[in-house]
């Protein structure tokens, strides 16, 4: 008689079915750690690329705010003569807080000690008399072990892939945000090299105790203008998780609609919609 020859025929099968079940949750298992693995890889590229992008925004941010001073500067030494509101403007009147992107926004790894993980598994650190002794003493309990180690994996790939999926939605926010300011300040040098001209001409012909109607409400338009922009000095651009600031974004959008509205060749005539258009803002 052999060794197993005593093992009912019937139970035999179930052994054996159990015995290759756990090896097919333990093989999922191995699967869903090098999955995990590949993602640990995408995370870390992901984040260094969102430090780097983080570490680029806080200047842009600092640049573009000094960009809308000088702007703002510009607007005060052509008009201030002839609108009072200029005089009272003080652009830096209030420090401009410059948020700090930095790891604590970032989202961390999961925990995992995988190459524990993998050591307690059968394949890890073989012993093929261990598994032979473990697989007799209950195949049921070594399947149930083997499925457990199965789940416990599948879970952590699952955390793996929602950190990646959290840190590229950082990255996102922080390249859009990027791309917001970039789309701003475009907006803010079409505005000035539409108004330049035109302001240049009130300076040159007029005398600045007597305007016309029009020629007073496009004074007024500019100088609402730079109320908007200076607005947007006083608002935090992006908050920790490196999104746009809904109040900021409020004076930033007028700044874009203005634009828009500005036509590329304007004039200050009785027909200057535009005008009427900019004041409603």
């Amino acid at each position: 008689m052999g060794f197993f020859d005593f093992i009912d025929p019937v139970e035999r099968r179930w052994r054996d079915e159990a015995r290759q079940e756990a090896k097919e949750a333990r093989q999922e298992a191995k699967e869903y750690l090098a999955d995990a693995k590949d993602c640990e890889e995408d995370y870390k590229e992901w984040k260094s690329d969102t430090r780097r992008l983080a570490n680029d925004l806080n200047g842009i941010i600092q640049k573009h705010n000094d960009f809308k001073k000088n702007v703002l500067q510009e607007l005060g030494e052509e008009i201030s003569g002839t609108i009072e509101n200029f005089k009272n403007f003080n652009v830096t009147s209030k420090v401009i807080k410059m948020p700090k992107i930095d790891s604590a926004s970032m989202p961390d790894l999961p925990s995992f000690n995988v190459s524990t993980f993998i050591t307690s598994m059968p394949g890890g650190n073989f012993d093929p008399i261990k598994l032979i002794f473990s697989a007799l003493s209950d195949p049921y309990k070594d399947l149930e072990k083997a499925q457990e180690q199965r789940d416990k994996a599948r879970e952590y790939l699952w955390k793996m892939q929602e950190a990646v999926d959290d840190i590229r939605m950082v990255y996102n926010s922080l390249k859009n945000t990027r791309d917001y300011i970039e789309s701003e300040q475009t907006a803010i040098k079409q505005i000035m090299e539409k108004l330049r001209p035109l302001i240049q001409q009130l300076n040159e012909n007029m005398n600045k105790n007597f305007f016309s109607e029009k020629e007073a409400k496009f004074l007024d338009a500019t100088c609402r203008i730079a109320e908007k922009m200076k607005k947007t000095l006083e608002e935090n651009i992006i908050d920790k998780s490196g999104n746009v600031q809904k109040n900021y974004k409020i004076y930033s959008d007028k700044l874009k609609e203005i634009n828009s509205a500005i036509p590329e060749r304007p004039t200050i005539s009785e027909s200057s919609d535009w005008i009427e258009k900019i004041i409603l803002y």
